[in-house]
């Protein structure tokens, strides 16, 4: 029951992720205070604490003890390889999580309802940043498998007619025509221009570059269809988008084009190891409980999780000849 005590309130934390265990700050109580009077008062009737740690063990506890025997696990194995997290990893699984949860806003409403601060989250991170690198030594990708993807995904890398252009986009028609007159003027610097005036936050500081784009999918249909249909170094007149007054000058056009393996060969490497990153996963999981020495003293909590109450014997060392 000691265990619960000290986890009393763990709950896994659905970040993408299926190590991550959080400790709620309530949790964090000294342990006098843990161990004297009931958890709870329901006007005037007690909720005793063993009744409490009794509910918990059976509604939560083989959840919680399978996560932590996990987490055990997966340090075990990666400090036996050398393995250890460090700033860039946690910041990047941070990322997706916050990336994950839709906005920072709606990251930081997850975090206050389950009670736990940053640094606690980035912590429970810990674990499933070690699983990825420790399974990421066990995945090689070969030649000829980054060449079969590339021929059986050969669609994938089958590029449309691109577009460079610049863009400068105004407020109002007026402060448009204002630059589109400027514009005229032989040696108008439009990048500068567009630093100075344009309030398209994508472009602006890069002097309204919007480096290659294809007709569908990424700009406004008034954006792209004007941008397709002018000439190299062409300006256009100031038309209307919906967030703005524009003004495009086209830099340069690609024809399509299938690109080549050498141009997308590390992406596919990526693409190979993710998936059998993923499909390693699990089976490297049950493997290392398999072979695991996992001792469960509370009988109930044994047979929940499906492990026999006897250890394991130890190998017998071999003999040196």
């Amino acid at each position: 029951m000691k265990v619960f005590k000290r986890a009393c309130v763990a709950a896994a934390i659905a970040a993408g992720t299926v190590l991550v265990v959080a400790v709620a700050p309530s949790c964090r109580t000294n342990k006098a205070a843990a161990e004297a009077g009931p958890v709870a008062t329901v006007n005037g009737v007690p909720i005793e604490r063993e009744r409490f740690m009794l509910e918990l063990r059976n509604r939560r506890g083989r959840d919680i003890l399978n996560q932590m025997i996990t987490e055990t696990l997966v340090r075990q194995r990666a400090q036996r390889l050398g393995i250890s997290p460090t700033k860039q990893d946690i910041d990047r699984a941070y990322e997706r999580a916050v990336a994950m949860a839709g906005s920072p806003a709606d990251f930081e409403r997850q975090l206050k309802r389950r009670a736990i601060t940053e640094e606690q989250f980035r912590e429970t991170l810990v674990p499933q940043v070690l699983l990825d690198k420790v399974i990421a030594k066990t995945v090689k990708v070969s030649r000829k498998e980054i060449r079969d993807y590339y021929d059986s995904h050969i669609a994938e890398f089958q590029l449309p007619e691109r577009v460079r252009a610049g863009i400068i986009m105004l407020e109002t028609r007026e402060n448009a025509e204002q630059i589109r007159q400027v514009l005229d003027v032989e040696g108008a610097d439009f990048a500068g221009l567009a630093k100075a005036f344009s309030i398209d936050p994508g472009t602006k500081d890069q002097g309204g570059d919007t480096g290659y784009f294809p007709r569908e999918g990424y700009y406004a249909e008034e954006i792209a269809s004007r941008a397709f249909a002018m000439r190299v170094g062409e300006i256009s007149d100031v038309f209307e988008a919906p967030d703005g007054f524009c003004i495009l000058r086209v830099i340069d056009r690609k024809p399509p084009e299938t690109e080549s393996l050498g141009e997308v060969r590390d992406k596919i490497r990526s693409r190979v190891a993710f998936s059998k990153r993923e499909e390693l996963r699990v089976s490297w999981l049950a493997e290392q409980r398999r072979k695991a020495n996992i001792i469960i003293s509370d009988p109930w909590l044994r047979q929940q999780t499906g492990h026999s109450h006897r250890p394991r014997a130890p190998r017998k060392p071999r003999q040196i000849r």
